[in-house]
Parts: C-alpha cells; structure tokens; sequence
C-alpha cells in the first residue's frame, strides 16, 4: 500500500476499507493547501464539506460570551480550545456532510502552520452511495462513530462545566 493510501487509512473514517475502497476515496478527495493564519472553517458559516488534515497545525476556537457578573464583556470573544496536528489524523466539518442542508459551523479552524488537506463533500458523499452503496454504507456507518464518540465527549464536558458552574454559584451566594 503507499504512504498516501496508508495515510488515508489512518483517519476513523476510513477505519476497515480495503485498499481499493481507499484508491476510490483517494480519487474523490480533492487536495487543499492551506497557509498559516487563513481560516478553513469559520464559525457561523455555512457548509457541508468535511476536511482532514494530512499535514500541518491548526486551532480550534470558538466565540464566547460571558455575562458581566461572571467578569466576562458584552462582546463574544474568541477562544481557542485545542490544536491538531497532522498526526492526530483530525477530521472538521463532518456535520455539514451528513445533513440535506449545509450545517452552520460550530466552531473556527485556523492555520497556524502551512497544511495540507483533503476535502470531501455532501454531494461527493451521495454520489459515492449512489455508485458504491457498501463503500458508501462503511463511510456514513464510521461517520456515525466520530459523532457518537464527539457527542459523548461533549455530553461528559457539559457535565463538568455543569459541575464547576454551580459550585462557582453556590460559593458566590455563600459569601
């Protein structure tokens, strides 16, 4: 196998195609280069391709609001969450692309090196399960799995800030 194909294989969603399966997908995703500061995706936009990243650094950010009581401004600011590399196989964008309709995106993803990355869309996504229905099957069955575990994440972060949130407002009616 070469080292694009095994790079392919690399990322969940391509997790337990064979070597053909990833040759299709290597003809269907269409190559991006992407240089330091330029944005990918841009929070509140509308889109429905998903990328992955094959090279590079990028950070995830979103804007926040905090209310003036919890010390925060009136004005949304951004906050960066996490940063990916090319070795975490990082994948973005992945609502749009099982949806009718281009999702908004949740979050910001900025260069923050010179990357290189493949790009996939809905309407790439329809016509490979129009013309390949198994391959396409494996594709949306692993897709479902990243978004299961992402939800799962998110279900365990938002029972942490859940947490932290009412102990900071159970300490500030206690003083």
């Amino acid at each position: 196998m070469s080292a694009e194909l095994e790079a392919l294989a690399a990322f969940p969603i391509f997790s337990e195609l064979s070597e053909e399966e990833l040759k299709r997908m290597a003809q269907i995703l269409r190559p991006l280069r992407i240089e330091p500061g330029e944005a990918v995706i841009r929070e509140g936009e509308v889109g429905n391709q998903l990328y992955l990243l094959m090279e590079g650094q990028v950070a995830v950010s979103i804007r926040i609001a905090l209310p003036a009581q919890l010390g925060g401004k009136n004005t949304p600011e951004e906050k960066g969450l996490i940063k990916y590399s090319g070795a975490d196989h990082a994948i973005f964008g992945e609502h749009g692309l099982l949806g009718e309709e281009p999702a908004n995106r949740t979050a910001t993803i900025t260069a923050l090196t010179p990357c290189r990355m493949l790009e996939f869309s809905h309407s790439d996504l329809e016509s490979l399960v129009r013309e390949n229905p198994h391959l396409g099957f494996k594709l949306i069955r692993n897709l479902c799995r990243v978004l299961a575990e992402r939800l799962r994440q998110a279900n365990q972060d938002i029972a942490k800030l859940t947490t932290v949130l009412s102990l900071v407002l159970e300490h500030r009616h206690s003083s």
